[in-house]
């Protein structure tokens, strides 16, 4: 990407753990979380949002 301003990026370590030891796979847990979601379709090239 091309910027006339500087673009400063950082890069982190960060852990990644399993829920297993020794597995390679991670679990999905439940959370208190929900996703919310909504129609959505394509008409004439615009993307239409039902809310």
């Amino acid at each position: 990407m091309l910027s006339p301003v500087p673009v400063d990026i950082l890069a982190f370590a960060v852990p990644v753990a399993t829920a297993n030891p020794g597995s390679t796979r991670a679990e999905l847990r439940k959370g208190p979380y929900v996703a919310e979601t909504c129609p959505v379709h394509v008409e004439d090239g615009y993307v239409i949002v039902e809310v």
